[in-house]
């Protein structure tokens, strides 16, 4: 599979080098068993990754072990962003996050120095969720506002970016390609 994304990446950037494939790898574990199956090539540009409260819950230490492993990740492939996605969303018995619990998130991830930036996903509901951010949004991130830096919502991600990750990217998930994006 590693060479398979390898391979991908390198047929991006040979139809448009200024092409930024963007990869959710779920873990940042993914990524690096990815690098290694590619024999080190490249295999992303924007290196994604989730966050859940579950996952911060039931993994102490989560956000440091991601960020040890982003660090290792940018030093072997030069230019790499590395991107957590902060889930916010409820349903299929997963309650909405509370405002404490997502601000607690991006003081961690913020604190651990080690990201290109930030995504809240999903922005828009789809089928599986009964809340979103936009059904929260501007209550819920009130507090989260003065922080925020840059922010758009591109897709169904509402994205706090530092001014080097530019948006034109391709966005790659186990669906496939989703979509190409671009200012």
């Amino acid at each position: 599979m590693g060479r398979d994304l390898a391979r991908l990446h390198q047929v991006f950037h040979a139809f448009r080098t200024a092409l930024r494939l963007v990869v959710n790898f779920g873990r940042l574990e993914c990524l690096e068993r990815m690098r290694r199956e590619s024999g080190g090539a490249p295999v992303a540009d924007v290196a994604l990754f989730t966050v859940t409260a579950k996952k911060m819950r039931q993994e102490p230490g989560y956000v440091e072990g991601q960020a040890a492993l982003a660090r290792r990740a940018r030093t072997e492939q030069a230019g790499l962003e590395v991107v957590p996605m902060v889930a916010v969303w409820a349903g299929d018995g997963v309650p909405l996050p509370n405002p404490g619990w997502v601000g607690g998130a991006v003081e961690a991830l913020r604190g651990a120095g080690a990201f290109s930036g930030l995504l809240f996903y999903p922005w828009t509901r789809p089928c599986w969720a009964e809340q979103a951010i936009k059904d929260v949004f501007p209550e819920f991130f009130r507090e989260l506002r003065p922080q925020a830096g840059a922010h758009q919502v591109v897709g169904h991600l509402l994205a706090l970016l530092s001014p080097s990750l530019p948006l034109e990217a391709a966005f790659v998930a186990a669906a496939g390609l989703l979509a190409l994006s671009s200012r």
